[in-house]
């Protein structure tokens, strides 16, 4: 068997004459110089060396912790204990909390299966089964990459699904992550930095992109915060929010960014495909920006409300709540632009 080290052939990247990955989930965002591992939760074993699929490691953890800086994880999906499409609560998930020390800078990790159908989640499937944990995924190092990732809840998160910490220096600088073509179901701790679990969240960290992703039902989709520091250069484009409820009763806020003094934001391109907000005691709006965020920009963005009635943006904005240093443009509620209401 002659081994093949991302050779790409007919759009595809092959590993060996039997494996063969996508090219969109090879990433566009990957060192093709890294040092490759693999983790295969039905077939691997952790005491294998990880460099070839079929001496995988069995768990993402192990994968971690014998990465180097700047080395790339794939990730297979595990066998399916139900018919594909379900709930993913009812198919072999990785059970696992897992996290990624300031040492491992750089690190990708990457799931290989086709997770490009927009809501609905399958593939490769984080979701932690204990009662309480802080965070499926805790990210402490820098310039580390997410990709075609399916983050559950299994127990109750506390502080978020997808966590990137930062704020002490060598030790906590999860700065300059992407986060790409990821599903998020189901994020609804009640605790972490400014108080709002979900999907995505970020802790006094500088530039993190969330692109093409998917959030379901997350208490908080999106939370860019930094409590009494200073934070910025977020994006978030492409994404899409959506809700198993009607009354989209167990979402508070789809994107939050509570920082102190941050700059450049830009959320864009997205499509918040529920009803206002309206979970109990929650903030009740799509978009919820702080007054301290000193420039940005809302575009291109589609809102899901009810026709005949008025949203607005601004500070007193009843669908966004923005600063006026944050711009809104182009953005649509029942068919019609955003009312600004400064």
């Amino acid at each position: 068997m002659a081994w093949l080290k991302g050779i790409r052939t007919g759009g595809y990247v092959e590993i060996n004459d039997n494996v063969r990955f996508m090219k969109r989930i090879d990433s566009k965002y990957v060192n093709p110089w890294s040092v490759v591992r693999f983790v295969d939760g039905d077939d691997g074993v952790d005491t294998n060396n990880g460099l070839l699929p079929t001496k995988a490691y069995k768990t993402i953890q192990t994968a971690i912790t014998a990465s180097a800086k700047e080395d790339v994880i794939y990730v297979r999906p595990k066998n399916w204990t139900s018919l594909p499409y379900s709930y993913p609560g009812l198919n072999t998930a990785y059970a696992e909390s897992c996290s990624i020390p300031y040492a491992k800078q750089g690190l990708s990790i990457i799931g290989i299966a086709n997770q490009s159908a927009r809501g609905i989640p399958h593939g490769v499937v984080l979701r932690e089964t204990a009662s309480a944990i802080t965070a499926n995924m805790k990210v402490y190092a820098p310039l580390c990459a997410f990709e075609n990732l399916v983050f559950e809840r299994g127990g109750t998160e506390t502080g978020g699904q997808l966590v990137f910490q930062g704020g002490t220096a060598a030790t906590y600088e999860a700065n300059a992550a992407t986060v790409y073509n990821c599903y998020f179901f189901y994020g609804v701790g009640t605790a972490g930095p400014g108080g709002w679990g979900g999907g995505v969240m970020s802790d006094q960290i500088w530039g993190l992109t969330v692109d093409s992703c998917y959030f379901m039902n997350c208490r908080a989709g999106i939370a860019f915060q930094s409590g009494g520091a200073t934070s910025g250069s977020f994006v978030a484009r492409n994404n899409w929010f959506a809700s198993r409820d009607t009354t989209a009763s167990g979402i508070s806020v789809d994107i939050l960014v509570y920082t102190q003094g941050a700059a450049n934001i830009l959320i864009a391109d997205s499509y918040f495909a529920h009803l206002i907000p309206s979970l109990s005691g929650g903030i009740g709006k799509w978009i919820n920006i702080t007054g301290d965020v000193r420039q940005g920009l809302i575009a291109n963005c589609y809102l899901g409300g009810v026709m005949g009635t008025t949203y607005t943006c601004g500070v007193a904005g009843t669908a966004i709540s923005n600063p006026a240093n944050v711009g809104v443009a182009n953005v649509y509620c029942d068919n019609a632009l955003l009312a600004t209401n400064a």
